[in-house]
């Protein structure tokens, strides 16, 4: 019994004994820590620092627990029971301290995204992956850690495949589209406000990738929804790269008794007018069939982006609307 008592002083020593050393051991390295940080120019260190000092200073704890516990005698069994439960927290912790570096790097991200117009993953997402780390990051941590102290995990490992294999095959679309949603993001072939064609010939712009779904907009404003899947397999012609400026063939019948050097004269000077407005330029006037009573004129232009297009052939056709009228 008194040897009972003096095994139980001795743990709740060892207990605050190393729960003030590990506060002492903790401020020390995030001092320098801070120190280090303070000086670079990127906030994700100091972000880092924020989410690991919880878990850091329990593993520093559980590591003074387990230095000043050999140098306590007579503890025996207690010992090795206090190495073996030791070791599997400190994998514990360190599985959380790997999960919370990738919150801050996600975070991070998430911030520094929020800065710029053209970030290469959807920021929406980012809540997502987050969860998804933790629980995978946390899984493994906690499964090494049972077996690390003994226990047999087996049972956990073939329930947790079993659970797995089962909603994978009854969300067999929705993985699907989650994964086609990812890929477009970390391939980014299309980037927000893109103007893109349709294998159905449809222009469209891209608004949103998100998690299960492709958001677009037509040139009505109206509003298209793909599953990120089907929009993923479909042959798109993406008409803002690789370059914003667009190029357009625009088709006129002219008269065949018109002078077409005159004609093309007429429509330069009007689109010369049009340049600051709509962006035309670079234009030119070729022939492209000639028929019984008018002719083919192909006129190509370029504009600084396809949505000046439905305009700038307005100006044109308009241009050459006054030159038939005044011929």
């Amino acid at each position: 019994m008194a040897f009972d008592i003096l095994i139980i002083g001795e743990l709740a020593l060892i207990a605050v004994v190393a729960m003030y050393l590990g506060k002492l051991m903790h401020s020390i390295i995030l001092r320098i820590t801070k120190m280090l940080t303070a000086n670079t120019k990127t906030t994700l260190d100091d972000l880092i620092l924020q989410y690991v000092e919880s878990p850091l200073k329990a593993i520093v704890i559980v590591l003074a627990v387990f230095l000043i516990a050999d140098f306590i005698p007579n503890l025996g069994e207690v010992r090795q029971l206090m190495t073996k439960y030791a070791m599997g927290i400190i994998i514990l912790l360190s599985a959380y301290i790997i999960s919370e570096i990738v919150g801050a790097v996600l975070k991070w991200y998430y911030l520094e995204g929020q800065k710029e117009t053209n970030a290469k993953l959807d920021l929406t997402l980012v809540p997502f992956l987050r969860n998804a780390s933790r629980i995978a990051i946390m899984f493994f941590g906690i499964t090494t850690s049972l077996a690390t102290i003994g226990i047999d995990i087996s049972g956990i490992l073939t329930v947790g495949t079993v659970a797995a294999l089962v909603l994978g095959l009854a969300s067999q679309e929705s993985l699907a589209n989650i994964f086609a949603g990812l890929a477009l993001q970390l391939d980014r072939p299309y980037l927000y406000r893109d103007y893109l064609k349709l294998v159905t010939g449809e222009v469209v712009k891209l608004r949103k990738i998100g998690l299960r779904s492709t958001k677009l907009d037509d040139l009505h404003g109206s509003t298209m929804v793909l599953s990120n899947s089907e929009f993923a397999k479909q042959r798109i012609v993406n008409l803002s790269k690789p370059g914003s400026e667009f190029k357009i063939d625009l088709v006129i019948e002219v008269p065949i008794s018109a002078n077409l050097e005159k004609f093309e004269s007429h429509i330069k000077t009007k689109a010369n007018q049009f340049e600051k407005e709509q962006g035309i330029k670079d234009i030119s006037v070729k022939i492209q069939k000639i028929g019984d009573k008018t002719s083919q004129a192909v006129v190509s232009y370029w504009i600084g982006s396809y949505q000046q297009s439905e305009e700038s052939k307005d100006s044109i056709n308009r241009a050459a609307l006054d030159f038939i009228n005044k011929k």
